[in-house]
């Protein structure tokens, strides 16, 4: 299947072919989701985050299998670890975005807790730098 090279911190290309979307994620890990309709697959290239709107819409909503690892790909930590480490890293780095995005939406409200939302969003980015950089993901 033919991938694309999209932008995100932890998707690093998709395709699709005849309902199934094929994901291979920055720590090497390819992963495959059946019954994934062509127009969500097209919503999903447009997005402004494309793996917010995969985390939104396909990861849990659509089987999943994976495929392989792409060793060749992958980053020199994630190859010095065990295959399941590169998943869980995606895992986490998925978990930290979300709520660093869920931090910057109660930001934007007004409230007594607007500032701490705010801070609780910056520090969350940082740690997402630090891991990035720490699992040689730029």
């Amino acid at each position: 299947m033919q991938r694309v090279s999209v932008s995100s911190s932890n998707i690093k290309e998709v395709g699709w072919e005849s309902g199934t979307l094929e994901v291979l994620f920055h720590g090497g890990v390819v992963g495959r989701y059946s019954g994934v309709p062509d127009g969500l697959y097209t919503q999903m290239l447009v997005a402004d985050s494309v793996g917010k709107f995969f985390r939104q819409h396909i990861r849990d909503a659509y089987p999943y299998a994976r495929v392989e690892q792409e060793t060749a790909m992958a980053t020199a930590a994630a190859a010095d670890q065990p295959s399941h480490h590169a998943h869980a890293y995606a895992e986490f780095v998925d978990k930290v975005e979300a709520l660093k995005d869920e931090a910057l939406a109660h930001a934007k409200h007004p409230s007594p807790y607007s500032e701490r939302y705010t801070f609780l969003a910056e520090s969350l980015e940082e740690v997402l730098v630090d891991v990035r950089v720490q699992g040689g993901v730029k």
